[in-house]
């Protein structure tokens, strides 16, 4: 019997050194990938990292980080689950799955607010990891939160996904944020870094909800963004929607806004087309729908866009040799219930009902026509024109700019200036520069 017992203690013994042996190579394997994920220089610990077959379950990451600026992170992962993990010459990695939970990064400064706030995400799921590319990924439950002007800003998503994404230029961003924070923040650089590159093939969203305090300024149950490819630069070309969105007015920085709506709260949706021409044609069909019935359709052409500095691609560079040109613009807005609950609700504020609200702006648009001083002003009677056809009946108002010959961007200042401020003659001239033209063709 010892020789048996023998031979199997020597078998635990070399099962249990090829276990230890796994463990440690896998370790080393997690603490590399993890030193790829966190800020260059972070300091970092985890619970345990097991592996069976090819996966590997990580506990209880930590790791803390100190930016040039001083600023600490601390970055937590309560599991995480590698499979298929290797490592690249690259010095990056590829995994066939990466799973996340109870994400949370303490010290993490957002995008546009000036101080430290935090991350957290429920999970993280990934797949298709090459290196700096990434074929699909999945967050939920994230909550950003973060201070500005001294009130506190939280943005909350529900469900995010993307995919086909390339990390490597915001990782160089970040890279650069963490290392020199005071000409990142000058020059936005992961927020360039987003804007001016092909960084994902498809972003979805799903409840967004922006707080201030404790007040929703701003919801969104869905908004898609599907670049196509063919610009990088912000305005990217490809498809863009925003489903049920409800923004606040009452806050004070949409004052105006609400003043001239009459209104507590906007609700519309968005639909947006960018179509880009090689070398440098751009075009826009667009739909805007605001609660009830209103809609704002256009269609715009343009040339030559720069796109965001300081880092434009090399189409967005060879286009800025040249003036952004705008060539053509047409804006059709309908929405009869729309204007009926203006009236009813600018009229309240006065005593006044709808009716008597509507026939107030009638009164005041034929006086504007018979006073000597706008009778003789271009713009102000097509304006009056349209008005008196959009109150009185269901009608699409339009809105065209179609300057012969294209206008450039730098010369449309003083040409609007020169709209807004000049005289009767400066007015005409500038309008026939425009290609200006406001009308309203009744529906029925």
């Amino acid at each position: 019997m010892r020789p048996r017992i023998l031979v199997a203690l020597l078998i635990m013994a070399v099962a249990i050194a090829g276990s230890a042996r796994a463990d440690e190579a896998a370790q080393d394997l997690v603490q590399r990938f993890l030193a790829t994920i966190t800020p260059p220089g972070a300091q970092i610990i985890f619970a345990s990292a097991e592996a069976s077959g090819d996966a590997i379950t990580v506990r209880d990451v930590v790791a803390h980080a100190e930016s040039a600026g001083g600023e600490e992170t601390v970055q937590r992962i309560g599991q995480m689950r590698l499979q298929g993990l290797q490592a690249l010459p690259s010095g990056l990695f590829r995994l066939d799955t990466l799973r996340a939970e109870n994400i949370r990064i303490d010290g993490a400064s957002d995008l546009q607010f000036s101080g430290p706030g935090s991350v957290r995400i429920a999970t993280v799921t990934a797949s298709g990891i090459d290196g700096a590319r990434i074929g699909a990924l999945a967050l939920s439950d994230i909550d950003l939160s973060a201070s500005a002007a001294g009130s506190a800003y939280s943005i909350r998503i529900t469900n995010a996904s993307m995919n086909n994404m390339d990390t490597q230029s915001i990782t160089r961003a970040a890279v650069r944020a963490h290392g020199d924070p005071q000409a990142a923040r000058g020059e936005d650089a992961l927020l360039n870094s987003l804007l001016n590159t092909n960084s994902y093939g498809a972003l979805h969203l799903r409840g967004v909800s922006v707080r201030k305090g404790k007040a929703e300024l701003l919801s969104i149950a869905e908004l898609n963004s599907e670049p196509d490819g063919n610009y990088a630069p912000f305005p990217a070309s490809g498809n863009f929607s925003i489903r049920n969105a409800s923004l606040d007015l009452r806050d004070p920085m949409a004052a105006s806004l609400r003043q001239w709506l009459g209104q507590d709260k906007l609700q519309f949706n968005l639909d947006s087309r960018h179509h880009f021409s090689a070398p440098a044609s751009h075009k826009w069909d667009t739909v805007l729908k605001l609660s009830p019935d209103a809609k704002l359709a256009g269609t715009c052409n343009a040339q030559n866009l720069n796109g965001f500095s300081p880092t434009p691609t090399r189409r967005a560079r060879a286009a800025a040799s040249h003036p952004a040109t705008l060539r053509k613009c047409n804006l059709n807005f309908t929405g009869a219930e729309f204007v009926n609950r203006w009236l009813a609700q600018d009229g309240a504020k006065q005593g006044l009902s709808a009716e008597e609200a509507r026939a107030k702006y009638l009164a005041g648009s034929l006086l504007v026509s018979l006073d000597p001083q706008t009778a003789n002003d271009p713009m102000a009677m097509q304006l009056v024109s349209a008005g008196q056809i959009f109150l009185t009946q269901p009608s699409r108002l339009n809105i065209q700019l179609a300057p012969p010959g294209g206008l450039k961007f730098p010369d449309s200042i003083a040409t609007f200036v020169m709209l807004f401020q000049g005289g009767p003659e400066q007015k005409q001239q500038a309008m026939q520069k425009l290609g200006l033209s406001i009308e309203a063709v009744p529906l029925n």
